[in-house]
């Protein structure tokens, strides 16, 4: 016998309202006590069938058949007994073999007949989940039962002869088990397996706080709470930790693993010193445009000005611009970034593709500072530094390289919350104050410094700004009777991909119709003009009408008028073919520059630009550009020269000349 029985039998006797008692043991979960309360209805015996009624006292109308509901209503399981009716008699069966029966209250009303099943109960004593042969896909799964389980019925249909049983189950899958023994006690459960470890995007940052002592390493893993995890560097030493510090710059391969053998690895890189956020800027005034690349989405990404190129607009009529170049022009293009790689390549029309070298015009990150200072106790734990004159040395070796002197002020590197080094010490700059004794900024860090005022060798490394100046130059005589674009990638191990893709360039020897407009600035503007930099645009023209701007003073008398003052200002207003909306606006910005040429002549913008556009269902707009020359300005009062001979001019009686060039009055 497999599972526990009881026998309840009704004598002739029952009375109305009279209640019958007994309970029930769980070897896994004791103290279940069931109370059984009578209920009636009426039994027609001939047929064994139950209708509802009133209670009766006519002898054979009281039946077992009152209890089934009433059990069913107390215990509240419907499926984990079983219930057989007689006339007089109900029989209990449980469908678990841990449960029993016991503790009947006895009457002579009620007879109780008890068989409990006393063999070992049929259930999983012991669950494990080992390490399977591709442990990043499956998960192996190894169950201990108390009896030999002789049928594996789900997940699948087998005979077994092991325990424990072992087997294969993908990671991350719920799945119901189901096993019997050889008396057909059933054991039925659910298993839920431990979750995949992912290092994707979504679930793995990596977060680097940098110092110049070594960067501080975070990564942070949405693993499932049934993973454990470990880290490593070296793939040998593994930590639970997930945070490393004093790392070096370089290049470095984090490896995680969990506690079933799944293991995955992530590269990335430690700079210098902490570039923060990423950075990238490309000026919208330069030669060419680009546009980020990405992917358009319902619910981000929108199409945009800065990531559609002109036949990509969202307009009915998108044109296309190409770009025209000639073969004689030398373009450079530059962009700020601090990126750890970068790269650009020129795709031709025929699908090649040509790398470009890319140079970085600026040392702005990174820059290290070794120079003498003086230090003083400041009490509860502050500690000052400040800067008069000393030496300034080399940041690696030591060496002597020069004398500074600030009287007081500080270094550029000295920052609320950068961080300077004594000795092998670094410390993070908490403020900065003026100190009135020693007329100087001082700089104050937490140190428990107390010997007297003292000389120091102070060393620093910081950002002047946190990105660099990068340029590329593309000779356009390699790529004649051509049309291709330029490719621009940034990638960093701790930073998203970008790219940057260019309109559509054509180069021929001449292009016809077009002026070619060459612009600058004197100073630093959303260019870094200081690199030498100069920007060319090649654009097709309808006309160019030529107009005179003047201004005049005259003195008029009732008799005369006379002219005292006349300006004239040669003018040239230019009328380009429709172009794209945004070379439109390239072309604008180009015309606003400090330093233009068009086909050699200098300009300077002259009034607000006329725009038409766009037309109709059309991304293209007309520009009309009134520009006036510079240096062609006519004034009828301008003098040239005061004389047409190279000897000194004497006015008798009031300036004459000696021999030794010295004139006198």
């Amino acid at each position: 016998m497999s599972y526990s029985k009881i026998t309840i039998r009704f004598n002739s006797n029952l009375q109305i309202g009279h209640f019958v008692q007994f309970g029930m043991a769980n070897s896994l979960y004791p103290g279940l006590v069931i109370a059984m309360r009578e209920t009636w209805v009426n039994l027609r015996t001939a047929s064994f069938q139950v209708t509802t009624g009133n209670p009766t006292t006519t002898p054979g109308a009281r039946s077992a058949l009152n209890y089934m509901p009433a059990f069913n209503a107390d215990y509240n399981n419907g499926t984990g007994l079983l219930v057989n009716i007689n006339i007089n008699t109900i029989t209990i069966t449980s469908l678990y073999d841990y449960l029993s029966f016991q503790d009947p209250v006895t009457n002579a009303d009620v007879t109780f007949t008890i068989e409990n099943y006393t063999g070992n109960p049929f259930r999983v004593t012991g669950m494990d989940f080992l390490q399977a042969d591709n442990p990043c896909e499956n998960i192996k799964v190894s169950l201990t039962t108390s009896n030999l389980a002789t049928k594996i019925l789900q997940p699948f249909v087998a005979d077994n002869t092991s325990n424990p049983i072992v087997f294969e189950w993908p990671r991350g899958q719920y799945f119901n088990l189901e096993l019997r023994d050889i008396n057909n006690a059933v054991i039925s459960t659910g298993i839920d397996t431990p979750g995949l470890l992912s290092l994707n995007p979504d679930s793995f940052i990596i977060q680097i706080n940098n110092s110049p002592n070594g960067a501080t390493v975070t990564f942070n893993i949405q693993a499932p709470d049934s993973v454990q995890v470990q880290y490593s560097l070296d793939n040998l030493n593994w930590q639970n930790e997930n945070v490393f510090s004093g790392i070096l710059e370089g290049d470095y391969t984090v490896y995680v693993r969990d506690q079933f053998g799944c293991k995955k690895n992530k590269i990335f890189h430690i700079d210098g010193i902490s570039n923060g956020n990423p950075f990238f800027y490309i000026s919208k005034s330069l030669s060419i445009r680009f546009v980020n690349r990405v992917v358009w989405g319902d619910a981000g990404n929108y199409k945009n000005d800065e990531n559609t190129l002109s036949y990509e607009s969202n307009v009915k009529f998108p044109y296309c611009q190409i770009q025209s170049l000639q073969s004689a022009d030398v373009v450079t293009t530059q962009f700020l970034s601090n990126y750890s790689s970068k790269s650009v390549k020129v795709k031709k029309s025929d699908g090649t593709e040509v790398d470009v070298m890319v140079n970085q015009k600026t040392n702005n990150i990174g820059i290290k500072d070794r120079r003498d200072a003086r230090r003083f106790d400041l009490g509860n734990g502050k500690t000052g530094i400040y800067f008069v004159q000393g030496n300034t040395y080399d940041y690696d070796s030591g060496a002597l390289i020069s004398i500074y002197t600030l009287n007081g002020a500080l270094p550029e590197w000295a920052v609320v919350g950068d961080y300077f080094a004594i000795g092998n010490a670094w410390f993070q700059i908490e403020e900065i104050v003026f100190d009135e004794d020693k007329n100087s900024d001082v700089i104050v860090y937490s140190d428990n410094y107390s010997g007297p005022e003292t000389a120091v060798n102070i060393k620093a490394i910081y950002n002047r700004f946190d990105y660099e100046v990068y340029e590329f130059t593309i000779d356009m005589f390699q790529f004649l009777d051509e049309t291709f674009q330029i490719s621009l990638k940034n990638t960093d191990p701790s930073f998203p991909e970008i790219e940057y893709l260019s309109e559509k360039i054509n180069v021929k020897v001449r292009q016809e119709d077009t002026v070619e407009i060459k612009y600058k600035n004197s100073t630093n503007t959303d260019i870094v003009y200081a690199t030498g930099i100069e920007n060319i645009l090649r654009i097709p023209f309808t006309i160019i009408n030529g107009q005179i701007e003047e201004e005049n003073e005259t003195y008029k008398t009732d008799t005369n008028a006379k002219l005292l003052s006349s300006e004239l200002y040669e003018v040239d207003e230019f009328v380009f073919e429709p172009l794209t909306k945004e070379i439109w606006r390239k072309l604008t910005q180009a015309l606003s520059h400090e330093i233009v040429f068009i086909d050699g002549v200098g300009y300077t913008k002259n009034s607000d630009f006329d725009t038409e556009g766009p037309l109709g269902d059309t991304n293209l707009y007309v520009l009309k550009a009134r520009m006036v020359k510079n240096g062609n300005v006519y004034n009828s009062s301008g003098v040239i020269d005061s004389g047409y001979g190279s000897s000194p001019i004497e006015i008798p009686g009031f300036i004459e000349s000696d021999n030794n060039g010295f004139i006198r009055y």
